[in-house]
């Protein structure tokens, strides 16, 4: 089989075949062309596997490519002949393909990239790109492509200028021949810095540390490499944000080092987070952070601000300083720690004091601490301590998490003070009849107060019923602790009372101690009568001794024969109802007798009185055994008088009260007894008195005489008010009458109001009494009764008296509270408690969203120090209610509070809490609506006058002034047409402008008239209308005068309803000094206006100036609205327009807005000054116009024509 030309697709196998046929069988050899060519045949190397000779002589070729290509013989030998041989031509026809499918190309951003493709295959080779999925075409400017030819394909190049990030992105360089198609595939990374990190936030916050997470950003197609995080303390007292990052204190920590930087990192999810450790507490840092990549870093995030959480304190206070105020008062001043110690806000400080010595360490049971709200409270005086007393003291700050260290200890004394307790154990024991012995212990030493000088001893008798005046206190003193008292009473009952004193006074008295001292002999009795009772007795009384000196047990009568010197006694033992008299027997008749009589204790008999001579006598003179004495009883009491009497005959006996004898008449209160006994029942003051008893014989009379005198209870005592205390009342009294027997003591009665009396015994030497320990800011009540042996007195008049202090007050918020996420903390201890000391508080809460919800207890009895609410929702907003409690009653206050979010942050108020000036709707302000709604009905209301003014100005153009020619009637029952229907109802009105001074002589005598009548009805009305004036002449109205002769007027208050018809001026009355200077524009008009009524008025209201020139029909015009044609008021009105020539018409009448307006464009220069209610500008004055009598009346109202 002879070979033929081959052609085949590049990459399949080839076969070519060739056989040949002989004997021997032929050998088949293929060889090949030097270089494609025909010529210069070299045998095929086999060994690169892919060519194989196959057993029957065909050439396979596997994965045939160009090299493959060109001219091969296959040669047929056998050995025999020549042989066989022919040429065939093998052809590789090479379909479009590139040596990679894919590649990367990265460029910087802005820079030109330029991406290539090289494609190999037969020509012809077509090529086109596409970037995601869409064609590149050659109209795009950015885009450039060019493409070079070469032997085994064409290269491509696609130019991209400046570079951007959306250029970004696949990029197919698709390539066609006539054999196939191939495409490659280029990934173009425009690389740039990276985006900044994505939603970077605080996501958890402690006290010196707070975790950061973000999401990575964009990495500007180049590999991350890190991150820089940058963060600065931020100033409490600053505003806004941190500015200065390249010069503040700030530290740079990337990703990648971990370890030098404390940052940690996790990833979770695409989300990135990092610990900033090393922080300060309390602490607010702006925090920012940039991305890094193999260009360069990305730009800062915005920053965020975290504050991280509060510490401790771990400064003390500073300049800690104790002064001392007084006896038991110290002032703590210091100064806070340092401000970087703090740790968080401070709330207020601690100070705490013990008794120096008492105890090696602060907090212990000897310590007494007090708690100070405010950090810029910085002294705390420290009360009620003991006197004379070093102390020690330390101060500590505290915020919200806890109390700092305590300052250094400073010892401090209070100063010297009076001894706060009296002596103790106070014990009085008798040692003879005027001596006893007591003794005592000092007071306890923490309360002397100070260096103990001494001790006082005040020792006093205890009144006694018989005595009469009230024997004052004595005082010893001594340095020891027992003293003997010497000179007393003899048996006598004492109290004994002590109080240790100091330098400085005084201190506390003791409770009495009572101690009598013993018996001694007796005195002599008081007084002794001899009376002869017979021939052979004789009757001795006697009186009891003034100074028994103990308990009388015997009296002795002594008897003895004058001139003699034996003597006889006779002992008279005393019974409780036993006589002191005795009767001697046994005497002789008319013979002297001496007669004496002592008395007699247990310790012995005592001195006898002085003797009396006495003679028995068969006829014995009346004599009265009894003594005269002063007896004082108490009132309603009964008194017995006796009246023993003697003699022979019996005597007979009389009592007399002053001159009046007293009968004793049975049920009265005078009763006589056989044996001369007065008996008085039911005494009082009209029965005191003297009382004399007579008795009378045949051989004398004899009279003893009785002082009654009436004790009563004490007049009520004089109670006042001194001062009051929080604790405390001090009262002071002032004695009046004792009714005749000393004040025993008094019974200081008191209770607060709704209570129950109660009393306090108080001894007789008191004059004043402090009541303590009573509840404060309380209203008491008080009253004092003085007793006597009587009784009690009437009581005095109640005083009212309240402690100091008052119920608890209202706090700031910011003094007691303080919340984190889920609890809110109480400072109740900082509560201002009105002066008295606050309790107990009840506290309730509850959402504030949720107002009709119940109120939730936390605790009806809180103590005034700390409570915690717990298990509250973060970021909410609740309601508190807090009632504090003290002695003077309670005050119940409200308040909204918010707990933080997780990282710490407060959260906005409510709309109803925010401010009102800068939350609250306008429209619920009536002060702002009230006048808004007024002001709108205001505009309504002008608005609508102004759209009807507008309609009754057209309906006048168009009916009543478009008929040229036509003439006005003389008087108002005339008119007819519409327009002159307006000008009636117009004329009709007071239209009180200003009063306008008359021209010329004549108008001179009404002058006086016009300017009193109007100033009293002249009053601007905002309201403007106009009135036609006509032609006194002619009453006709022209085209020329149409739209030029509207007279803007002002209403008046008064108003003339009833039409009167007022005088017109004649025709010829209307000449040219009634023109007007008219200037063509409006702005001149005005100047020249000012500067006429300015010249007029320095003239006394000459005639206006005229131009030299004026048309016709202006002059003649002038003239006309000068007069008064209608009988109407309107006509001396100062307010008119200019008139303007017809060829000038023009819509400037209708600018005018107002009639404010339309005064600058009016002639009128000046107008007569009366006193107005609102002031105008020179532009409104008026010319005087020329004008009848019948003018001035128009302008009076009704009441004054």
């Amino acid at each position: 089989m002879e070979p033929q030309d081959v052609a085949t697709l590049a990459g399949g196998t080839l076969i070519v075949h060739c056989q040949a046929q002989g004997f021997p069988q032929p050998q088949i050899t293929w060889m090949r062309g030097h270089e494609r060519m025909s010529s210069d045949f070299q045998p095929l190397d086999y060994a690169d596997g892919r060519t194989v000779l196959t057993s029957n002589g065909s050439l396979v070729i596997q994965s045939v490519g160009p090299k493959d290509e060109g001219y091969y013989l296959c040669k047929a030998t056998n050995g025999i002949g020549a042989g066989l041989s022919k040429v065939v031509s093998l052809a590789v026809n090479e379909p479009v393909k590139f040596d990679t499918p894919a590649r990367n190309v990265t460029a910087r951003r802005g820079e030109s990239v330029t991406l290539s493709c090289d494609v190999h295959g037969d020509h012809p080779i077509q090529v086109y790109w596409l970037f995601n999925e869409q064609r590149i075409h050659h109209n795009n400017y950015r885009f450039s492509l060019s493409e070079v030819k070469l032997d085994t394909g064409l290269q491509s190049h696609l130019l991209i200028q400046q570079s951007d990030r959306q250029d970004s992105g696949f990029y197919i360089c698709q390539a066609d021949n006539m054999f196939g198609h191939a495409k490659q595939t280029t990934l173009l990374a425009v690389q740039e810095p990276p985006d900044p990190p994505v939603n970077l936030e605080v996501i958890e916050v402690g006290s010196r540390a707070v975790r950061l997470s973000w999401q990575p950003p964009f990495d500007g197609h180049s590999k991350l490499l890190g991150y820089t995080i940058q963060y600065k303390a931020f100033p409490a007292s600053s505003h806004g944000e941190v500015t200065d990052w390249q010069h503040a204190n700030t530290l740079n920590l990337s990703i990648s080092a971990v370890e030098a930087g404390g940052l940690a990192m996790g990833t979770e999810q695409q989300q990135h987070t990092a610990v900033l450790t090393g922080l300060h507490p309390a602490t607010t840092y702006h925090i920012r952070m940039l991305a890094i990549n193999g260009i360069e870093p990305s730009a800062f995030t915005d920053p965020i601000a975290a504050k991280t959480q509060e510490e401790v304190p771990v400064g003390p206070p500073q300049s800690v300083h104790v002064e001392t105020l007084g006896p038991d008062q110290l002032l703590v001043t210091w100064k806070p720690p340092k401000a970087e110690l703090w740790n968080g806000d401070l709330l207020g400080y601690v100070v705490y004091w013990t008794v120096h010595g008492a105890s090696a360490s602060f907090g212990t049971n000897h310590t007494s601490s007090h708690t100070v709200r405010g950090v810029s409270v910085n002294q705390f005086r420290m009360t009620d301590l003991h006197k004379f007393t070093h102390y020690d003291v330390t101060v500590a700050a505290f915020n919200g998490v806890g109390i700092g260290p305590q300052s250094a200890v400073v010892t401090a004394a209070t100063q010297e003070g009076v001894p706060e307790a009296a002596p103790q154990n106070v014990a009085c024991s008798p040692l003879s009849s005027q001596s006893v012995k007591v003794s005592w212990s000092p007071p306890p030493a923490n309360q002397h107060g100070g260096v103990l000088q001494g001790y006082k001893v005040i020792y006093r008798p205890v009144l006694k019923d018989n005595v009469i005046h009230v024997a004052s206190s004595e005082v010893k003193r001594t340095s020891s602790v027992e003293t003997y008292l010497h000179g007393l009473l003899k048996f006598t009952n004492y109290s004994v009372r002590l109080l240790a004193y100091t330098s400085v006074g005084d201190g506390v008295v003791s409770d009495p101690a009572y101690c009598s001292t013993e018996q001694d002999v007796p005195g002599p009795p008081a007084g002794l009568k001899a009376l002869a009772l017979t021939g052979d007795s004789i009757l001795v009384s006697w009186l009891p001794p003034d100074q028994p000196n103990g308990i009388i047990v015997q009296y002795t009568v002594y008897v003895v024969e004058r001139g003699q010197v034996k003597r006889s006694s006779f002992p008279v033992r005393v019974a409780p109802s036993s006589d002191t008299d005795f009767e001697v027997r046994s005497l002789v008749e008319l013979q002297h007798y001496e007669f004496w009589v002592t008395a007699s204790t247990i310790v012995g008999e005592g001195e006898g009185t002085r003797p009396v001579h006495q003679a028995p006598n068969s006829r014995a003179p009346a004599r009265i055994a009894s003594f005269s004495q002063t007896l004082r009883r108490a009132d309603k009491s009964n008194v017995i008088l006796q009246c023993k009497c003697v003699g022979l005959p019996i005597p007979t006996i009389t009592w007399r009260r002053a001159t009046e004898i007293i009968h004793g008449e049975p049920g009265s209160n005078h009763e006589l007894s056989q044996e001369g006994t007065l008996s008085i029942h039911h005494l009082d003051k009209s029965r005191e008195g003297n009382y004399t008893c007579m008795a009378k014989n045949l051989w004398g009379e004899d009279q003893v005489t009785y002082q009654v005198l009436v004790l009563m209870a004490p007049d009520a005592p004089t109670l006042e008010l001194l001062h009051t205390t929080s604790r405390t009342i001090h009262l002071r009294w002032r004695a009046t009458d004792d009714g005749g027997a000393p004040i025993q003591g008094y019974v200081l009665s008191y209770k607060r109001d709704h209570g129950n009396w109660q009393e306090v015994q108080l001894d007789a030497d008191r004059t004043s009494h402090v009541l303590q320990s009573l509840h404060c800011g309380a209203t008491y009540h008080a009253y004092l009764t003085a007793h006597n042996k009587v009784g009690n007195s009437r009581t005095s008049t109640i005083v009212t008296a309240v402690t100091k202090g008052g119920v608890p007050l209202l706090p700031g918020s910011s003094e007691i509270f303080s919340a984190n996420t889920t609890s809110f903390t109480l400072h109740l201890s900082s509560w201002p408690d009105g002066g008295c000391p606050i309790v107990y508080f009840v506290v309730e809460y509850r959402f504030l969203s949720n107002s009709n919800q119940n109120w939730l207890l936390v605790d009806n009895n809180a103590p005034a120090e700390q409570l915690t609410i717990k298990d509250l929702q973060p970021a909410t907003w609740y309601q508190l209610r807090i009632t504090a409690h003290n002695d003077a009653g309670s005050t119940r206050a409200h308040f909204s509070f918010a707990t933080t979010t997780i990282t710490g942050a407060t959260i906005l108020p409510p709309q109803d809490l925010q401010d009102p000036s800068t939350g609250a709707q306008f429209y619920r302000d009536v002060y702002v609506m009230v006048p808004m709604v007024c002001a709108a009905i205001v505009l309504l209301s002008a608005s609508l006058l102004g759209y009807i003014a507008l309609r009754r100005r057209t309906t006048m153009r168009r009916e009543g002034y478009s008929k040229p020619g036509r003439n006005l009637p003389e008087s108002h029952s005339a008119c007819s047409s519409s327009a002159e229907m307006d000008n009636k109802r117009n004329c009709q009105q007071v239209y009180s402008s200003s009063p306008v001074k008359p021209e010329g002589h004549h108008h001179h005598h009404n002058m006086k008239h016009i300017e009193t009548a109007s100033a009293e009805i002249y009053e601007m009305s905002p309201y403007a209308t106009f009135a036609m004036a006509a032609t006194p002449a002619s009453r006709e109205l022209n085209t020329a005068t149409l739209d030029y002769t509207v007279q803007f007027k002002t209403f008046g208050h008064s108003e003339n309803d009833s039409g009167i018809h007022q005088d017109h001026m004649p025709a010829g009355r209307s000449s040219k000094k009634h023109s007007r200077h008219v200037a063509s524009s409006d702005g001149e008009s005005g100047r020249q206006m000012s500067q006429q009524g300015a010249s007029r008025m320095r003239h006394g209201g000459s005639k206006p100036h005229h131009r030299d020139k004026q048309p016709a029909t202006e002059s003649a015009t002038h003239g006309d609205s000068e007069s008064d044609t209608s009988g109407s008021p309107s006509a001396v009105s100062s307010y008119r327009v200019p008139i303007k020539p017809p060829a000038s018409r023009s819509l400037e009448l209708y600018r005018l807005d107002s009639s404010t307006e339309s005064n600058e464009t009016s002639p009128l220069s000046e107008r007569h000054r009366t006193p107005r209610h609102y002031p105008l500008s020179s532009s409104h004055k008026t010319t005087p116009t020329g004008s009848g009598p019948g003018l001035h009346r128009g302008l009076l109202p009704p009441h004054a024509r």
